[in-house]
């Protein structure tokens, strides 16, 4: 049986899964007790969003709608469990089932999925922020999770968490071309889905428009595109990288996994996630170009989980990839011994 045919049952995953889980939360649990930032001056962020969270209650929507949803959900965690690293905590457990559930669905192989989630474990961007309170993840959960939803049975309703995840992270709204490539990629007939993710967006942009020109907007700022900044965007198309500084090994298995995804391009879904790669990655160069924001390392996590993800084909087409690196690799040196040896000739001629 060749290693793409082969795969686990579906209760030796759920073990091995549970196996992971418990191993990644054995290491992050002690820090649901220790301060996430200390020292005056240093913290200025984080001070802010403890300062805040003392007094938020619900009303502060219309007054910080960008961090709503975190905010709702961290009070959530402070009154329920007494500490507002719980829930995100609970988020980051959730990607690590969606990555694994991502990448089941598209490789059709519980192995690459399991393999998906334990590659993800090891990046430093989603175990430094796996339990923030300043940045925590459910944006990055909620856009997964319409990314799952859009690969089941009813992919319409996978509209509900993208939505919920914009005033989570207001750059998720960016991430759309990119999920609606995705979709397309896929295979699968999303047609409706996609005309229906059109609309939203285009009544998402048109009010966004209106806010920010004929009201007062809303308060806070939310992803406004206020200048046209053609050398900041083209700084972008490759400055992205230094976001990986703390983060090297999924930096090298970034453009590993895009060489894999380009070998097997031909494989079922692979054109899809590599897609998905890019155009998260092309947010980064739009926000610097059109925006006043930013990037920081915690806005790559996305593109951290669909590393992972890539990585979960290459386990699935093992074979295949390196039979294609081999005829590449064999390829190159017949390239090469053909110019030496003519340049050899012309030289003997002379």
């Amino acid at each position: 049986m060749q290693l793409s045919e082969f795969d686990i049952s579906v209760k030796t995953a759920s073990i091995s899964f549970l196996i992971i889980i418990v191993i990644w939360a054995s290491f992050s649990f002690e820090e649901l007790f220790t301060p996430e930032c200390e020292g005056i001056g240093a913290c200025f962020d984080y001070d802010r969003r403890m300062a805040r969270l003392a007094v938020w209650d619900i009303q502060w929507y219309s007054e910080d709608a960008r961090h709503f949803v975190h905010f709702f959900l961290l009070k959530i965690s402070d009154l329920v469990f007494g500490n507002p690293k719980v829930l995100p905590l609970v988020s980051s457990g959730f990607i690590l089932f969606l990555t694994f559930l991502i990448t089941t669905n598209l490789t059709k192989n519980r192995l690459a999925g399991l393999a998906s989630s334990l590659v993800l474990t090891g990046s430093y961007i989603f175990y430094n922020y796996d339990t923030s309170v300043t940045y925590p993840s459910f944006w990055t959960a909620f856009f997964l999770f319409a990314v799952y939803l859009s690969l089941g049975s009813h992919p319409k309703s996978s509209i509900i968490p993208f939505i919920i995840a914009i005033p989570a992270k207001a750059v998720v709204a960016l991430y759309l071309p990119a999920l609606l490539l995705f979709m397309g990629l896929t295979g699968l007939q999303r047609k409706s889905t996609i005309l229906l993710y059109c609309i939203a967006g285009g009544v998402g942009a048109c009010a966004l428009v209106l806010s920010n020109t004929i009201g007062d907007g809303l308060k806070g700022g939310f992803l406004l595109f206020d200048r046209v900044d053609p050398l900041a965007f083209a700084v972008g198309l490759w400055d992205w990288t230094k976001l990986f500084n703390d983060d090297v090994i999924t930096f090298y298995l970034l453009i590993f996994v895009i060489a894999v995804l380009i070998a097997i391009r031909k494989k079922p879904n692979a054109m899809a996630v590599l897609s998905m790669i890019i155009g998260l990655i092309m947010v980064h160069p739009v926000l610097l170009g059109f925006t006043g924001y930013d990037s920081w390392d915690y806005r790559f996590l996305p593109v951290v989980c669909f590393v992972s993800i890539g990585f979960g084909f290459f386990v699935k087409y093992y074979p295949e990839v390196i039979e294609k690196f081999k005829t590449l690799g064999k390829s190159a040196k017949s390239s090469s011994s053909y110019h030496v040896d003519n340049e050899q000739s012309k030289a003997n001629s002379i």
